[in-house]
């Protein structure tokens, strides 16, 4: 209830941001790891490319491949796949064969209400960062993404579920760091120490919890 009140739900699921922020990882950790490796079989962003990819395969997989993180890892692996050839291919094209591969291959996916929900908040955030002569401060940006986006899909959410979160874009401006950046991050450290270090991973848990809190 607390989550849906505040408009952060989607923070607490597998979510898309969730994916790009793992892949993003082991992607700068593959680039650095290979440049000193001095491996001549792939240069170093191309092998960062598929690492990257696989890591986006296997993270969404957890979440039994719902709709948001189908389209996450398509448009991510369109991106990669661009970058292990050396070809460029705008976040707007990546966003439109993601939506266009979904639908041959499942046409139902429209009747879904996670299936609009979930583009139309990737086509406003693209809509308000795409075509940008010059990016504006980092806190100025997220403050005009979340607002874009909680006003975006309020109408929809309106129409399936008669309510909508006032206080989300104040709260999503708080939070989505916070997630993102310590719970998630410290969440997959948690998990690895779990098999190791069962003593540290308990605080790891503790501290985690009081975060989420």
């Amino acid at each position: 209830d607390t989550f849906r009140i505040t408009g952060v739900t989607h923070l607490i699921v597998i979510s898309g941001s969730h994916i790009a922020l793992v892949a993003g990882l082991i992607y700068w950790l593959t680039l650095k790891l290979w440049t000193h490796l001095n491996i001549l079989r792939f240069s170093p962003p191309r092998a960062a490319a598929l690492a990257s990819l696989f890591t986006a395969i296997f993270y969404a997989s957890l979440a039994g491949y719902v709709i948001p993180t189908k389209r996450a890892v398509i448009m991510l692996g369109l991106v990669m796949v661009a970058n292990f050839f050396q070809r460029q291919l705008s976040p707007l094209q990546s966003f439109a064969i993601a939506l266009l591969a979904m639908l041959i291959f499942n046409p139902t996916m429209l009747l879904s209400i996670g299936f609009w929900l979930s583009f139309l908040a990737v086509a406003l955030i693209l809509y308000r960062i795409a075509g940008r002569l010059k990016s504006p401060p980092n806190w100025l940006n997220g403050v005009d993404i979340q607002l874009t986006v909680s006003l975006g899909l309020s109408p929809l959410l309106l129409f399936f579920f008669g309510q909508t979160s006032l206080i989300s874009p104040l709260v999503n401006f708080i939070a989505v760091p916070i997630v993102e950046l310590v719970v998630v991050p410290f969440a997959l450290i948690h998990v690895v120490l779990m098999f190791s270090f069962p003593w540290l991973a308990d605080k790891f848990f503790v501290a985690l919890n009081f975060v989420l809190q």
